[in-house]
This record gives structure tokens, C-alpha cells and sequence, in this order.
């Protein structure tokens, strides 16, 4: 679960997603995690989740509840015009001589108002073509509502 869904604060810098990537309209802003399902079991955070997306392609991943916020930075790429529209995940970060691949997530995503729902498979292909986890799949389901503000922040 941790690396799973620590994945969520990841990176974009590959050039070739970056040649795809126009951060599609409605994503950007701050998101609080309301659920993920992993393999179909659900998961949990032993605090509010956060994750923030801008228009610039950045993405970033934080637990509160934490002394110190577990922060992230990473990259993503979407493409809104697929179909269905697709999500990728790219770490920034990865450890010296890591020889997996860059992309830490790929998947596919549905905005509807306030609601974000992202399916998606960790480091590897295929990418999922519907919204489930189911336990063999080796996909994650997560939902995300825009946030807002809290209280003091000034944002």
C-alpha cells in the first residue's frame, strides 16, 4: 500500500510524454484522496491525502497528520482526448541505477465536476481500459475530490 499509493506524489520528465502531455483542463489544483482501492482491497492513509496537480505538468503527493508532510514532487502527462483520457504518473526521483522505466503510473481518468477518478497500473503495461480494481488485475481505482481550502491557509 505505502509505495502504492506513495506513487500518487510521483514525476513526469520523460521528453516523449512531455511531447503528448497538455495538462488537460480541470485537473489542475489540489485533490483530497476520498478512497483507493488496490487490487480490490481498499486501502487508507493514516491521514488526509493531498494531492496537487499544475499547469505546468507538476504533481505532488502529501499525507497530513504527519509531523512532517511526506512530499513528493513529481510529473504527470495527461491526455484528454483519448479515449478514455489518459493519466500518467512519471518519477522524477528514481534511485541510482534503477533500470525499470521512469513511469510510475499508467492509466486512464474521468473528471466529472468535483470528482476525479483515476484507474491505473503501477510500472508496468497495459494500461487499464475500464475503471477496476478487481483482486488479480493488477490495477488500483483511486477517486479524488477537488479541495477546499483549509481553514487559515489563505487558500
Amino acid at each position: 500500500m505505502g509505495g502504492n499509493l506513495l506513487f500518487v506524489a510521483l514525476a513526469i520528465g520523460a521528453p516523449a510524454l512531455k511531447d503528448k502531455s497538455s495538462p488537460a483542463d480541470g485537473l489542475v489544483g489540489e485533490w483530497v484522496v476520498e478512497s483507493v482501492i488496490q487490487y480490490g482491497r481498499e486501502a487508507g492513509f493514516p491521514g488526509e491525502a493531498r494531492i496537487t496537480l499544475t499547469a505546468d505538468g507538476g504533481c505532488s503527493f502529501a499525507v497530513r497528520g504527519f509531523e512532517k508532510p511526506n512530499k513528493r514532487p513529481s510529473r504527470y502527462a495527461a491526455d484528454p482526448k483519448s479515449s478514455p483520457p489518459t493519466f500518467d504518473l512519471i518519477r522524477t526521483n528514481l534511485p541510482p541505477g534503477w533500470t525499470g522505466g521512469n513511469r510510475e503510473w499508467v492509466g486512464i481518468y474521468e473528471l466529472s465536476g468535483d470528482k476525479l477518478t483515476i484507474c491505473y497500473r503501477e510500472w508496468s503495461d497495459p494500461r487499464p481500459t475500464e475503471f477496476s480494481s478487481k483482486k488479480d488485475s493488477g490495477q488500483s481505482l483511486m477517486v479524488l475530490r477537488r479541495a477546499k481550502p483549509l481553514p487559515g491557509s489563505g487558500r
